[in-house]
C-alpha cells in the first residue's frame, strides 16, 4: 500500500496492525493534512462478515463526537477496499507507557476520568466499544487520552439506556483481548455497555500495579481466572495505592455486572471524588468542588478564610478594582433547540458572532471561535473549560430557530463559585437578528462592568433590519471561511456572493467576501484576479461601515501582500487593532505586518496576543517560531517549533521553520533531516526550494543541482516557482542568477517575497546595489 493513493489520500508508511484492521498514516492532497487509514487485513478483503464488522466500525464512530474518542473524516470503497479515515492522533499508547511500571495515584485517576467520561459519550450513543485495552488507549501530547479502534465495537438497542442496553447485530462471537475481557463474554450473556466498565477496570488495574489483574501462561486457565476468581487485591500489589482508589477499581472489575458502576458516567464521578471533586449539580458539565473537613480542620479554615478575604478586599479597595471583576470570556458553542441537523449551522453562525460582537470591545478578552468549538457537543465540567481557556466568565446558550423567528436563551457563569451572573431569553422576528445580537452583547458588558468607548457604545446601541435570506447566507458563508482550506473558501464566495444579493447594504458580507478572495490568492485563483477583488470588496465594506475591523484588516492584508503598500498596511492594521482588540484574527494578521517590516519585539506581542485570545489554534501557535526565526533567534525558534511539533507532528510549516533554525544555529545535520521531512511530506515546492538552498549552502552541490532542475521544469508552467529557484541560486552562491529570479518573482507577487527584507538568507545580498533596487520594487522606500 505503500505510495498508493485511495482517492485524494496518499499511503506513507504503515503504523499498526491488528487482527481488526490495517493502518497507515496517509497524507490528503486536498486538505493538505495527514490522516490515519484503515483498512481490512488482506486475508478479510473477500470475507463479508469481517467487512460488515469493518461498516459497523464506521457507523459506530460516525455516532461520536468527543474530546477523549478518535474523531472519523470519512468511509469510502475504491474498487473493492473499503477504508476508514480517522484522526492521526499523536502520542503513546497506554501499553507503552506501561513499560515503565505502575502510574503515580494523581495521573491515572486522570486518565480513568478521561477514560470513562469517552465511554459515557460512547454508551449515550449506544456504542459499546468491547475491545479495551492499553494499545487502544493513546495519551497525546497535551495529555488528552482517546479511546481508539472500534473494530469490535456493537450498537446498543436503546442508546439512552446506557447502562444495560442490549445488543443489535449479528449473533454473538467471542472476540477481543482475554486479559481485559469481562466474565460475562465467556459464559454466553450478552455483553452491554457494563462489559466496557469491567475493561476500564482491568487497564486502571494494571496502571496502578503495573501488572495485569489475570496473567496466567495458558487461555485455560486465563477464562477459569476471569470467570471464577477475584483479582489479587490492588495494595497488595502496591500499597502505595489509596483505599479509596482500590474499592473504585474493585466495583468496577465484579464478575457479576449488576454489581459494577450502573453507567460509565457513575465510574467517572467516583474517581472524580478521588481528587476532590463532587457531583451535587444534576448538569454533566458543572461540579462543585467539596470536601467534608474534621471539626479542628473546619475551624482552621474558617480562620484562614476570613484572613484571605479581608485580604483580599483590602487588596481590592487599595487598588480601585471590582472583586470578581471579570477580565475574558469563552463564548461557548450555542445548542441547537430545533435537533433539526440542517440547522446547526445557524446556531454554530449565532455563536459566531456575539464572539465577534465582544471582541470588538476593549475591556474584555474574549476567546475566539476557534479554541471553543471543541466544546461542542462535550459535557467537560465549566471550571475546566474554563482553566484550559484561562477565562473567568463563560457564556451558554441555545438557539432555535423556527420559521422567520428566532429564540435565545443565554447565561453568564462564574465557573469559580458555579455562580449565574446574568440570564436571559429573547424572542425576535429574524429580520431583528442584529438588533437581538446588540441586545446580548450589551446585556453581558453591563453584568461584567467594563467600560465602553464612545464608538463602541454607540456600535451596540444601532442596528438595522437584516433580509432573513441574506443573514443566512452570510452565516453559513462566515463558517465556511473558518475551514481555511481551498474548498471552504470557494463555498464562501458563493454564501457571501447570495447575501450581497439580498441584501446589499449589509457591511459584514462584503468584508467576508474579501477575506474568501486574499484565501484563494495564489495556485487556486491568480493573485491579479483575486487580490484587486479582495480589495474592493474591502472598500465596499467600509463604506458602509467605517467602524467594521474586520474590513479594516482584510484591506490592510492585501495593500501589505500584493500592493505592498506598506503605509497602507499600517494605517489599516492599528485601525482594525483599535476596532476589534479582541479579535485573534486581527492581532495575528498584524504580527505578519509587523514581521515582514522588521518589528520583530512588536511582532512577539501581537502574536502573543493572538495565541491568548485562540489558545487551542494551532495556526497561531506555529507562528510564534517564525517570530523567533526571522528575528534571528534560533535557539528560541527550535524551542517553540519542537515544542509544537509535540502537538501538530505532521505539519509541514513546523518542521520548515525547525530546519531553518537549525540551520541558523549550524546544526547543519538536524537542518537537513526536517527540510528533508517537509520536502518529501508537503506539496508546496518552496519547501522543497528551501531544501536546496540547505544543500548549496552546506556543499552538497549535486542534490543542490537536482531540485534546482525540478523547479526550473515546474516553472515553465507556473512563474510562481520563480522564487524558490532564486532561493536554490542563493544558497548555490550565484548572486546573479538569484537576483535575476527574484526580479522575474516579483511579476508573480508570490506572498514570500514580502518577506525578502527580513529573511536571513538575504544577508549575503544585502550590501548589492541590486538588493536596494530589489526592496524599492517591494515597496520598501529605504531599500533594505
Amino acid at each position: 500500500m505503500i505510495g498508493s493513493r485511495l482517492g485524494q489520500f496518499e499511503v506513507v508508511e504503515k503504523i499498526g496492525a491488528g487482527g481488526m484492521g490495517v493502518v497507515y498514516r496517509a497524507h490528503d492532497h486536498r486538505l493538505r493534512r495527514d490522516v490515519a487509514i484503515k483498512l481490512l487485513p488482506e486475508g478479510l478483503l473477500q470475507d463479508e462478515a469481517a467487512r460488515r464488522r469493518f461498516r459497523r466500525e464506521a457507523h459506530a464512530l460516525s455516532r461520536l463526537n468527543h474530546p477523549n474518542v478518535e474523531t472519523v473524516h470519512a468511509f469510502d470503497t475504491q474498487g473493492d477496499v473499503d477504508f476508514l479515515v480517522l484522526e492521526l492522533v499523536p502520542g503513546i499508547t497506554l501499553d507503552e507507557m506501561l513499560a515503565g511500571g505502575a502510574r503515580p495515584e494523581n495521573e491515572l485517576v486522570e486518565l480513568g476520568i478521561q477514560l470513562a467520561r469517552g465511554l459515557a459519550a460512547a454508551h449515550e450513543r449506544g456504542v459499546i466499544h468491547l475491545d479495551l485495552k492499553p494499545a487502544n488507549l493513546k495519551l497525546t501530547p497535551d495529555g488528552r487520552l482517546k479511546i481508539l479502534d472500534f473494530g469490535l465495537a456493537r450498537l446498543a438497542r436503546n442508546p439512552q439506556e446506557t447502562g444495560t442496553a442490549s445488543l443489535t447485530t449479528e449473533s454473538h462471537y467471542l472476540a477481543g483481548t482475554l486479559a481485559y475481557m469481562a466474565p460475562e463474554l465467556f459464559t454466553g450473556q450478552t455483553p452491554d455497555a457494563r462489559t466496557d466498565l469491567y475493561a476500564a477496570g482491568a487497564v486502571l488495574y494494571e496502571l496502578a500495579s503495573g501488572r495485569r489483574a489475570f496473567d496466567k501462561p495458558f487461555t485455560a486457565e486465563m477464562i477459569y481466572a476471569i470467570v471464577n476468581l477475584a483479582p489479587r487485591p490492588l495494595r497488595e500489589a502496591n500499597p502505595g495505592i489509596s483505599p479509596p482508589l482500590e474499592s473504585v477499581i474493585t466495583k468496577a472489575m465484579q464478575r457479576n455486572p449488576m454489581l459494577r458502576h450502573a453507567s460509565a458516567s457513575e465510574l467517572a464521578t467516583d474517581l472524580e471524588r478521588l481528587r476532590g471533586t463532587g457531583s451535587s449539580s444534576p448538569s454533566p458539565r458543572r461540579r462543585r468542588f467539596g470536601f467534608t473537613p474534621s471539626p479542628v480542620a473546619f475551624g482552621w479554615l474558617l480562620v484562614v478564610a476570613l484572613a484571605v478575604t479581608s485580604l483580599m478586599l483590602w487588596s481590592h479597595r487599595e487598588r480601585g478594582a471590582r472583586p470578581g471583576a471579570v477580565t475574558a470570556l469563552a463564548v461557548l458553542p450555542f445548542e441547537n433547540l430545533s435537533r433539526d441537523p440542517a440547522q446547526e449551522f445557524f446556531a454554530d453562525g449565532m455563536t459566531d458572532e456575539l464572539i465577534t460582537s465582544l471582541a470588538n470591545l476593549q475591556g474584555v478578552g474574549v476567546i475566539a471561535r476557534g479554541s471553543v468549538i471543541q466544546y461542542k457537543g462535550t459535557h467537560e465540567r465549566l471550571d475546566r473549560i474554563a482553566r484550559e481557556l484561562h477565562v473567568d466568565a463563560v457564556v451558554e446558550g441555545s438557539v432555535l430557530r423556527a420559521g422567520d423567528e428566532v429564540r435565545i436563551s443565554v447565561r453568564l457563569i462564574r465557573p469559580r463559585d458555579d455562580r449565574t451572573l446574568w440570564a436571559d431569553s429573547y424572542r425576535r422576528p429574524m429580520r431583528d437578528v442584529l438588533g437581538l445580537q446588540s441586545e446580548v452583547s450589551q446585556a453581558i458588558v453591563d453584568r461584567i462592568h467594563i467600560q465602553l468607548r464612545p464608538h463602541e457604545r454607540r456600535r451596540l446601541a444601532v442596528s438595522r433590519a437584516v433580509d432573513p435570506q441574506a443573514y443566512e447566507a452570510y452565516l453559513r458563508g462566515r463558517l465556511a471561511w473558518e475551514l481555511g482550506s481551498a474548498e471552504g473558501f470557494r463555498k464562501a464566495l458563493e454564501y457571501f456572493g447570495e447575501a450581497i444579493r439580498l441584501d446589499p447594504a449589509y457591511a459584514p458580507s462584503y468584508a467576508g467576501l474579501a477575506n474568501a478572495y486574499s484565501g484563494l490568492s495564489g495556485p487556486t485563483m491568480p493573485e491579479d484576479e483575486a487580490m484587486p477583488r479582495a480589495r474592493a470588496a474591502a472598500t465596499r465594506a467600509l463604506e458602509l461601515d467605517s467602524t467594521l475591523g474586520e474590513a479594516h484588516a482584510a484591506l490592510g492584508w492585501v495593500a501589505m501582500s500584493y500592493y505592498w503598500d506598506w503605509k497602507t498596511a499600517d494605517r489599516e492594521f492599528r485601525r482594525a487593532v483599535e476596532l476589534s482588540p479582541n479579535s485573534s484574527s486581527v492581532w495575528l494578521w498584524y504580527g505578519f505586518y509587523l514581521r515582514r517590516v522588521g518589528q520583530s519585539d512588536r511582532d512577539r506581542e501581537a502574536t502573543q496576543k493572538a495565541r491568548t485570545l485562540d489558545p487551542h489554534s494551532s495556526f497561531a501557535a506555529q507562528q510564534s517560531g517564525w517570530v523567533e526565526y526571522f528575528a534571528r533567534r534560533y535557539d528560541a525558534g527550535v524551542r517553540e517549533f519542537r515544542a509544537q511539533l509535540k502537538v501538530q507532528p505532521e505539519s509541514f510549516m513546523l518542521h520548515s521553520g525547525l530546519g531553518l533554525c537549525y540551520l541558523g544555529t549550524g546544526d547543519s545535520a538536524r537542518a537537513l533531516s526536517e527540510l528533508r521531512q517537509d520536502c518529501q511530506t508537503s506539496d508546496n515546492d518552496l519547501t522543497c526550494a528551501f531544501l536546496g538552498n540547505a544543500y548549496g549552502r552546506l556543499g552538497h552541490k549535486r542534490e543542490a543541482h537536482d531540485l534546482l532542475a525540478k523547479l526550473t521544469n515546474a516553472a515553465t508552467t507556473d512563474p510562481r516557482e520563480s522564487i524558490g529557484i532564486a532561493f536554490v541560486y542563493l544558497g548555490l552562491g550565484d548572486k546573479d542568477a538569484a537576483f535575476r529570479w527574484f526580479q522575474k518573482a516579483t511579476e508573480t507577487r508570490h506572498d514570500w517575497l514580502a518577506f525578502l527584507r527580513v529573511d536571513p538568507r538575504l544577508d549575503p545580498l544585502r550590501g548589492d546595489p541590486r538588493y536596494a533596487e530589489l526592496m524599492k520594487r517591494l515597496g520598501f522606500e529605504t531599500g533594505g
